[in-house]
């Protein structure tokens, strides 16, 4: 081997060496960049004051102990919140063990509060289980969770940022974070910003003419700027190289900002409470109440409202997101759409979706593997496969059993399922741990809910139906069906349509279901579902009229007592009852219309559908049918119709749909409509004419002979 030889081979070897210790270097593991960085986090204490618009409320504190294999983080907040004229107050504690590559192995957390006493401690085993123990009172419940990936408590994020390399302006970090006091995970999104300067009180000394603590030393500290984004709400917080947060700032005007253990929390343990107790006995129109409505003792709301506005102050510019689903924000005005949506699904239980699961699994409060409740909820939903008539029966099963009344107790499904109490948290959980053993994806949600000008804490419930549905069984809030019209000219493919969601014709493409069930796949269990009443009644005229319904219901396998007291209960609604034993051939049309009517409710459809409904019908049977359908769709069921009469169905229809050439050519409520096509406060007679050829009918107007003055020649 030459020399040259050996020179190149021993440049590649080096150039080889150099880019392994590179490679170590630059593109370490973010665990092992930790396991290293976290040599090097020193022990001590921070402590905060917090405030809502510029009062103090509480204090925190966050302690790090440094192990030789291990770090302890100890995190204390207090919070001392007036409502009602009554100081509410809560205490949370929670101790983490972390290894050195600040993975989490354990956690243990202490609530106290005027809403409950519980402590949760968590064991993570190999970074695949999570081990939940609740202990309330004389109480424990464990449950198991398993984990997609390594468990990171809020509090530790700012760590994980420092010492993991990641506060750099511009990065982007994704993660997800596990609350030790709500034992849930959630998915947070950190942007990071610029970096400023703080100053900072390092110590303080008593003024004993203020009779208060005041700063004595300032400390300068020099931090980053990072934006969490956490379900719709930005959080914005301030992280000094150590990993502590400095200042921190979210959308409602709650701050959180370093500063000595004098100033944060002897100050706010002597301060005057009389002037904020008192300041909160009579909240003003607009105020939040930090309390729900049974506490408050409150009456709960029974509002009809189909539109809520509502401005908001003091939230910062960017950091609510409250837009989305049934909610617009524009500018600082919020408007909230009543829940409008058809409770009707396209699968049937339990669900199957994949990207379901997360809504369909056990979780520490919400035991819905737990044998009792899985028991009560096969009692409850029994053999129902649809999705929308499970979430009713559940709904009105929890509103029914469950006293409506304040608890201390941890609000876990498997506790208010035995002792049928509690106020909206113990509703919301016990309801989606039913829903979840029934196979229906259910998620509790929190907010806030307006009675006499005032919002009040309030959670309840939603389930997946194509679309998440919000269901408050405490408010007996259950969305109802929806009267869904079909509009269109002549020819345009109305009749036709609802033949073929009948079942009467065969579609050349595509698929009609009705409950998760193919109409024309599956007949049988589908039309179980559904009522029919074509635009042109057909009935035996051989038989009387009690002998025709009688014949439909058997149809349906239905006889016996109960069907002959279903068909008196309609004959006598329709008054058909003195003609009951007369044969339909001497029925009048309108007569006949009203029995081919009475045919479709006989069997309770789920689904009615409809063609023409008004015709034949004097006004006061036509009167009678708008306030069956009305009722109909309140108890959870779903009218589908047709008319020509644009009056009734502006008047009745929570939706329709405009029909053109055999395509649908608009589609929503009436404002949706007027909104997509600008139309103002144009009538839907107005928009049916600008979608559908308003043009002709004005030609045709003009041709008929209607001059500019409005009048006509005679002849």
């Amino acid at each position: 081997m030459t020399r040259r030889t050996w020179a190149v081979a021993i440049l590649g070897a080096w150039a080889v060496s150099l880019g392994w210790l590179a490679k170590r270097a630059l593109f370490r593991p973010t665990e092992t960049r930790l396991a290293e960085a976290a040599l090097s986090v020193p022990p001590g204490a921070v402590y905060y004051r917090l405030d809502v618009a510029g009062q103090q409320v509480g204090f925190a504190s966050s302690t790090i102990d440094t192990q030789a294999t291990s770090i302890g983080v100890t995190d204390m907040l207090v919070l001392r919140t007036p409502a009602i004229g009554v100081l509410h107050r809560t205490a949370v504690l929670s101790r983490a063990v972390l290894s050195r590559g600040l993975r989490l192995e354990g956690v243990l957390a202490r609530f106290d509060g005027d809403v409950g006493r519980f402590t949760a401690r968590s064991l993570v085993t190999g970074d695949s289980v999570l081990t939940v123990t609740l202990f309330a009172e004389s109480d424990s419940q464990t449950t198991r969770v398993p984990l997609a990936r390594p468990i990171v408590l809020p509090s530790l994020l700012p760590l994980r940022l420092a010492f993991g390399g990641e506060l750099k302006r511009g990065k982007t970090y994704a993660s997800v974070v596990f609350d030790p006091v709500l034992l849930a995970e959630h998915p947070v999104t950190v942007v990071v910003a610029a970096e400023s300067t703080f100053v900072v009180a390092d110590s303080a000394a008593y003024d004993s003419t203020a009779l208060a603590w005041i700063p004595a030393r300032f400390d300068t500290v020099r931090a980053f700027r990072i934006e969490q984004r956490e379900g719709g709400m930005t959080t914005r917080a301030w992280i000094d190289a150590q990993g502590h947060i400095v200042r921190a700032e979210n959308a409602v005007g709650f701050v959180m900002e370093r500063t000595a253990f004098e100033l944060a929390y002897t100050n706010f343990r002597h301060r005057d409470t009389t002037q904020v107790i008192r300041a909160s006995a009579a909240p003003g129109p607009g105020d939040v109440v930090a309390t729900t409505l049974l506490a408050a003792r409150a009456p709960l709301p029974h509002d009809t409202l189909s539109l809520f506005r509502a401005r908001l102050k003091g939230a910062g510019p960017g950091m609510l997101d409250l837009g989305g689903g049934r909610q617009e924000l524009s500018g600082d005005t919020l408007v909230i759409h009543r829940e409008t949506r058809a409770m009707l699904a396209r699968y049937r239980l339990p669900a199957s979706d994949s990207g379901l699961a997360q809504w369909l699994a056990p979780a520490p409060l919400i035991q819905s593997d737990d044998p009792r409740v899985q028991a009560q909820a096969r009692l409850i939903v029994g053999r129902e496969q649809d999705p929308a008539s499970a979430a009713r029966r559940i709904a009105v099963w929890v509103r029914a059993h469950l006293e409506r009344r304040s608890t201390t107790a941890v609000p876990s499904a498997v506790r208010v399922l035995e002792t049928r109490v509690g106020d909206t948290n113990e509703h919301a959980v016990l309801f989606v741990a039913l829903a979840r053993a029934a196979g229906l994806p259910a998620r509790t949600v929190a907010g806030l809910v307006p009675v006499d000008g005032r919002f009040y804490y309030h959670a309840w419930a939603e389930v997946y139906l194509g679309d998440w549905v919000a269901v408050d069984p405490m408010l007996d809030d259950i969305p109802q069906g929806v009267l869904y019209g079909c509009l269109g000219p002549n020819g345009a493919g109305k009749t036709t349509t609802l033949r073929m969601i009948a079942g009467i014709l065969r579609p050349t493409n595509g698929r009609v279901l009705l409950g998760g069930d193919d109409v024309h796949a599956n007949p049988i269990p589908a039309k179980m579902r559904l009522g029919f009443i074509p635009d042109r009644p057909f009935v035996y005229d051989k038989l009387t009229g009690v002998e025709f319904l009688r014949f439909v219901a058997a149809l349906y396998g239905q006889e016996g007592a109960a069907v002959d007291r279903r068909i008196a209960e309609l004959l006598d609604v329709f008054e058909l009852e003195r003609w009951k034993d007369e044969l339909v051939e001497a029925y009048s049309h309108g007569m006949r219309q009203k029995l081919i009517i009475s045919s479709a409710l006989i069997h309770r459809p789920q689904c009615i559908v409809v063609d023409e409904p008004m015709v034949g019908l004097d006004p006061k049977a036509a009167r009678l049918l708008k306030d069956i359908f009305r009722q109909f769709v309140g108890r959870g069921g779903t009218v589908l119709m047709s008319t020509h009469t644009l009056e009734v169905a502006e008047a009745m229809c929570d939706r329709v749909a405009i029909i053109q050439h055999g395509k649908i050519v608009a589609e929503g409520t009436v404002d949706d409509l007027r909104r997509q096509h600008r139309a103002g406060d144009a009538s839907l007679e107005e928009l049916f004419l600008k979608l559908t050829g308003g043009a002709q009918i004005r030609d045709l107007v003009e041709v008929l002979g209607v001059g500019d003055n409005g009048g006509g020649s005679a002849a």
